[in-house]
């Protein structure tokens, strides 16, 4: 008995081995794939999966991403040399997004028009940061004149990117403000015609038609 649980746990052991092998090796594999992008268009292509067989979806979302944020995209060709497999991360991130846009689009013009602008000046926010950060790399004192004004517009944008977001969580509060009168007002009901719903349910348990005419 002793020799087949260790038996048992010999297998079991292998089996988990196998396991982890076979993900580290998915993993270096997806390694090697990223690592053979070097164009934006391989790039587009590798995000562009996860839409699977929808790829006319996936082709409206990255035209309504080049039509909206080609500053965005500019910035990721640069990384593209030293980290493709970022790139590709962010770009499916991206297009999964602009693609819930685009469907808000038709459901909700209102909401989409708001929600693009918050998107374009968020993007300009991460750019703006991004370009101080290089400055800095590169050599601050002698871009400090242009640091201080690429750190003032980033204040600036962070001021009026915090307002849209306030505003956006201030009508989220007053929708749900709305729904939940609505939901006290169903249960006020309920609870004054408890005795008529109970007796409703009580029929309809036991077969009576309470629409039965003389």
């Amino acid at each position: 008995m002793k020799m087949m649980k260790v038996l048992t746990l010999i297998a079991c052991i292998g089996v988990l081995a196998s396991a982890v092998f076979a993900a580290e090796d998915d993993k270096d594999n997806e390694g090697g794939k990223m690592d053979n992008i070097k164009t934006m268009d391989q790039a587009w292509k590798a995000a562009m999966e996860q839409f699977g067989d929808e790829q006319d979806d996936a082709k409206k979302a990255m035209d309504f991403y080049k039509d909206n944020f080609p500053e965005k995209i500019k910035y990721l060709e640069k990384e593209l040399r030293d980290d493709p497999e970022e790139v590709v991360d962010e770009l499916s991130e991206d297009l999964e997004e602009c693609s819930e846009m685009l469907e808000l689009k038709v459901d909700n013009p209102e909401e989409f028009r708001k929600r693009l602008e918050y998107m374009r000046l968020e993007v300009k926010t991460d750019l703006t940061g991004e370009k101080i950060q290089d400055l800095k790399d590169e050599d601050a004192a002698k871009n400090k004149d242009e640091i201080e004004k690429l750190s003032k517009e980033l204040k600036e944008e962070l001021g009026k990117l915090f307002d849209m977001k306030l505003q956006r969580e201030k009508e989220e509060l007053k929708n749900l403000e709305q729904d939940i009168e609505k939901l006290r007002q169903h249960i006020k009901q309920r609870e004054v015609n408890k005795d008529k719903i109970i007796e409703r349910k009580f029929n309809e348990l036991i077969g009576v038609d309470e629409d039965l005419e003389f």
